[in-house]
């Protein structure tokens, strides 16, 4: 019996009807946004200039495939891959001014933007070397490392000055090299260097037969 007059008193009660409050800082957000999205494209390119040199970044405006005709394999298409990353502030963290998120959001969505981009370009490079059979296994460092070297084609810069390649390894074989670096052997050395520098002077020639196809006035 109480349990029903409970029940016709709610049902009496009139209905609370939720109320949208306008927000007096539109203006003020917007340009918040743009700061964030700002701060955050600065700190990822930061990143990206790690390891990729901002000279050797090309960027596209539109399209999602292009054919690189200087490429070895002119005909085959290069498809982007899309990035995406997103953060969510719950409304409990905004009523109580947790102003600490925003510094965790400038951190964390180029931090995972570039974890994403490395893996990208790792799985890339995988891809090129296992469809062109430049890889290197089964050997030991030193028998392995100087495959790898005599395999790799140098490349220049937009001034036609060659540099050597950079080096990505796992940690363990990061830890050969440092043993290596520890008790060096003097002869193998002298090979590698001899190696690079006959690989800068055919990156060089290379680069001459490229630019006599263009003709300059």
């Amino acid at each position: 019996m109480n349990q029903q007059k409970d029940s016709e008193q709610d049902m009496q009660q009139p209905h609370r009807q939720t109320q949208r409050l306008p927000f007096e800082h539109a203006r003020e957000i917007g340009k918040l946004e743009e700061i964030i999205q700002e701060q955050i494209a600065k700190r990822a390119q930061v990143m990206l200039e790690d390891v990729i040199p901002s000279t050797n970044i090309q960027r596209l405006k539109h399209g999602r495939q292009w054919v690189a005709t200087n490429s070895y394999r002119p005909d085959d298409p290069t498809e982007t891959v899309v990035h995406s990353t997103e953060m969510s502030i719950s409304f409990e963290s905004i009523l109580n001014h947790e102003v600490v998120i925003l510094g965790r959001l400038l951190n964390e969505i180029p931090n995972e933007m570039h974890k994403q981009l490395m893996a990208s370009m790792y799985d890339t490079v995988r891809e090129t070397t296992e469809s062109t059979g430049n890889v290197v296994s089964n050997k030991d460092f030193k028998a392995g490392f100087m495959e790898a070297i005599k395999g790799i084609v140098f490349s220049v810069d937009r001034w036609g000055v060659p540099s050597a390649p950079q080096l990505h390894v796992h940690p363990a074989m990061a830890a050969k090299i440092e043993q290596y670096c520890r008790d060096p052997d003097a002869a193998y050395d002298q090979e590698i260097q001899r190696i690079t520098e006959q690989k800068k002077l055919e990156a060089i020639a290379d680069e001459a037969r490229r630019i006599t196809r263009y003709k300059f006035r």
